[in-house]
């Protein structure tokens, strides 16, 4: 997750909210939820998803839940940000971003890489 101000951050955090919300209320990810100790939360939100309370299940996706299932980076620190968390894990990753998003945004991501892979701190 992550915007070139606080503006972006917060429709950004809005979004990957909502988005892990959705999904979390799909049967399948019961089992990652219960492990990190939220199948609670999953329950509740088949019950909202259930009532048409679709809007507001990201609200209970806390900032512990956020980070777990997101890299929350500055644009110029997302790379760093993954490797840090990925590092001995996987050797590739991708980005989604479930938020509209500018080209100003991705190549400020493309400097934090290209600074990463040269290692220049960002």
């Amino acid at each position: 997750m992550t915007g070139r101000d606080e503006a972006e951050m917060a429709e950004a955090d809005l979004s990957v909210r909502a988005r892990i919300a959705y999904l979390g209320a799909k049967k399948p990810y019961r089992r990652v939820f219960d492990h990190h100790g939220w199948g609670h939360v999953h329950e509740k939100w088949t019950d909202m998803a259930q009532r048409g309370e679709t809007a507001a299940m990201g609200n209970l996706v806390d900032d512990e839940m956020l980070h777990t299932f997101a890299v929350v980076a500055e644009p110029e620190h997302v790379a760093s940000a993954i490797v840090e968390r990925y590092a001995g894990l996987s050797d590739r990753a991708s980005v989604m971003t479930p938020y509209a998003t500018v080209q100003d945004l991705w190549d400020s991501i493309g400097a934090g890489i290209r600074a990463y892979r040269n290692g220049i701190p960002a």
